[in-house]
């Protein structure tokens, strides 16, 4: 069983447990998953993208709200300072609106960091996302308006035999190859939601095989190399959106450097 057909089988429970494990996962693992499931069902994977929240969410609570995040805790006030080491100057001085009677210990706060690392911001981003989503979950504040799928997106996908095309909500080519007792064999195009090539190699019996390359939405190379049995195997080289190239060697899926 795939990794998203698992996640179906538990309907919209599933969907949202995975789009919050996304959204408080370290960009990292939240990129190899989405590029995962973009490949296995770009459909589904596109709903659960939509509802994926980033930081900057926190910053728009309502005041009792924010309130209550950064006060239930000791160190949520610390982290929250953390947090906004590299936020636009702009937002942060919105905070004096919504919370005035916090801004001096905020400040503070912020007056006593140094030499704080994106790691360091990055976790202490991901800890108060977590800490949102569980009082959400709890009902102590007020909870995130789920963009949630149609039901029908939770029956895993049949296709008959030969030529198949998947198609987005918004009508666009999603992916396109040939299918073979439902599952995937030989060459297969991947897209954007916007319409941009996303990733073009081959399957073998519904897993990927063989040289499969990978683009970013401006068309730029994102990323080149060998998969066995739908692991990365091999050289590969990868770049970032800078166009900064990486040369890693893969083993049945671990990296190591080249």
């Amino acid at each position: 069983m795939s990794m998203l057909d698992r996640i179906k089988k538990r309907k919209i429970i599933g969907f949202k447990d995975f789009v919050v494990n996304l959204e408080t996962s370290s960009p990292q693992a939240r990129s190899r998953i989405v590029l995962a499931g973009l490949l296995e069902d770009p459909v589904f994977m596109t709903h659960a993208i939509r509802n994926i929240r980033h930081f900057d969410s926190i910053l728009e609570l309502s005041s009792k709200d924010m309130t209550y995040v950064l006060t239930m805790q000791e160190q949520a006030m610390s982290l929250f300072a953390k947090s906004l080491i590299s936020i636009n100057p702009e937002k942060i001085s919105s905070l004096e609106a919504t919370i005035p009677e916090l801004m001096s210990n905020l400040k503070k706060e912020i007056s006593l960091l140094s030499d704080v690392s994106w790691k360091e911001q990055e976790a202490a981003q991901l800890y108060l996302l977590k800490l949102v989503r569980k009082y959400q979950t709890e009902e102590r504040i007020v909870g995130f308006e789920w963009n949630l799928p149609p039901l029908e997106i939770f029956t895993p996908p049949h296709f008959n035999d030969g030529n198949v095309k998947i198609y987005f909500d918004n009508g666009k080519l999603a992916a396109q190859g040939f299918c073979y007792k439902n599952k995937r064999l030989g060459a297969w195009t991947h897209y954007y939601e916007i319409g941009a090539l996303f990733a073009e190699g081959h399957y073998l019996d519904g897993v990927k095989n063989d040289e499969w390359t990978f683009y970013f939405t401006n068309g730029n190379l994102k990323g080149k190399g060998q998969y066995v049995s739908d692991l990365k195997h091999g050289h590969w080289k990868e770049w970032d959106r800078e166009g900064r190239l990486t040369e890693l060697e893969y083993d049945e899926g671990i990296v190591r450097p080249a």
